[in-house]
């Protein structure tokens, strides 16, 4: 742990960027393989005490006073962090930092896998100790990140999402997603000549549907309007236009809101949920009322899964993850994409529907075999797992299919 009375190195000050202050080089200057300067320091007989090597993070060897060295904030005397330090050996291979600078430069960068040791950590972490356990995702990160950035297109050419069922809205397609679909088509032909127009038509939208946005809509408006704005919301963050950036930024926060607004209207996956599906009248709308509840369900979780991932990437950490934890969903690939009620009534009788809880995930995912899961189930089994984890369970013939190629 670098003391609290160093500044920052003179590249990241140059650059204007935050930095951590690692010992012998801090990690925006190893990424670059600069030469790496403090001010009042002499780098070149710089201690690595304060250096950590990832790979050999371990639980245990709980100490109660905090070394020199050790990755405790020193204005935090009393949060500890339980490792095992190796200070032998540097880094394995240079990762990205954690901020967007880094997506364009090296847009098809690969990440191996880290080791799975956990890292177990006071509930107050340092910025120091967020940094270092962030370093264990980004693989899992990167991912996500890539398969997230499709949805635009994907919702422009077939109108669904792992979030957005085009039966839902078959009686009546609200004004806001039909939209938003023409201006994914749009932002799809993007190129050098036309990007300024496809930028100012994106955020003329985007400024209108936060503005209007009603907070007192039917239910089928509201959730289109949430899904709606997500999809602009990838388009905006992750797009590397610095402008497209800052004002999806300050759309987030109404993004988020909104999914909060869901989650208190969103019904869990109850242990009698077969049961209550079942016993409902003839003349009910049995497939209605689960494909909305189901949207609604996925809307929250990919509203979460949007918020950590983009605030992972820009700051190295983000604790949105917990919210992942009460929430639900059917990972069966048949019943999401079930066309007609009949199609939907079949699946549900004839196959697992694969009934996916956060916070019994392994139990859950142990009676599902991985050929039944749909995209969203397979993300998330990448995301809490490890990629080469989901890799191995699923099996060669279906990487290309979900992007999981080595």
């Amino acid at each position: 742990m670098p003391t609290p009375y160093r500044r920052a190195c003179g590249h990241c000050i140059k650059s204007k960027r935050r930095c951590d202050l690692a010992v012998p080089r801090c990690h925006r200057c190893q990424v670059r393989s600069l030469d790496c300067q403090y001010q009042h320091a002499n780098t070149s007989h710089a201690s690595r005490e304060g250096y950590v090597n990832p790979s050999s993070l371990s639980v245990g060897n709980v100490s109660s006073q905090p070394a020199h060295g050790s990755l405790v904030n020193p204005e935090s005397s009393g949060e500890t962090l339980h490792m095992a330090v190796d200070l032998s050996t540097d880094f394995p291979v240079p990762l990205p930092e954690p901020t967007l600078e880094w997506w364009n430069t090296t847009p098809s960068i690969e990440l191996p896998a880290p080791n799975e040791q956990q890292v177990e950590l006071e509930s107050h972490s340092t910025y120091y100790e967020r940094k270092l356990l962030g370093r264990k995702y980004q693989q899992r990160i990167y991912y996500a990140t890539q398969r997230l950035k499709l949805f635009p297109s994907t919702f422009a050419t077939s109108g669904r999402t792992i979030f957005i069922h085009p039966s839902l809205y078959d009686a009546h397609l609200p004004e806001v997603l039909g939209d938003t679909m023409a201006l994914c088509a749009l932002y799809a032909t993007k190129s050098d000549a036309n990007q300024e127009m496809v930028y100012r038509i994106i955020g003329q939208r985007a400024h209108r549907l936060v503005d209007e946005f009603d907070w007192l809509a039917t239910p089928l408006e509201y959730l289109a309007s949430i899904q709606a704005l997500g999809l602009i919301q990838i388009i905006r963050l992750f797009d590397g236009d610095i402008r497209q950036r800052a004002d999806g930024e300050r759309a987030q926060p109404t993004f988020m809101n909104g999914i909060r607004g869901l989650q208190h209207k969103m019904q869990g996956i109850e242990d009698g949920w077969r049961t209550e599906l079942i016993s409902q009248p003839e003349d009910a709308d049995a497939w209605g009322s689960w494909l909305y509840a189901e949207s609604v369900r996925r809307t929250v979780i990919f509203g979460h899964i949007l918020d950590t991932l983009y605030y992972f990437l820009r700051d190295g950490w983000h604790n949105s993850h917990e919210e992942f934890f009460l929430l639900s969903f059917f990972g069966q690939r048949s019943l999401w994409a079930a066309s007609s009620k009949f199609h939907w009534g079949t699946t549900l009788e004839e196959t697992n529907a694969c009934p996916l809880r956060f916070y019994s995930w392994d139990r859950s995912i142990a009676a599902v075999r991985p050929e039944d899961l749909d995209e969203l189930g397979i993300l998330m089994t990448a995301l809490m797992k490890g990629v080469d984890h989901c890799r191995d369970w699923i099996g060669p013939d279906m990487l290309e299919q979900f992007g999981l190629q080595p």
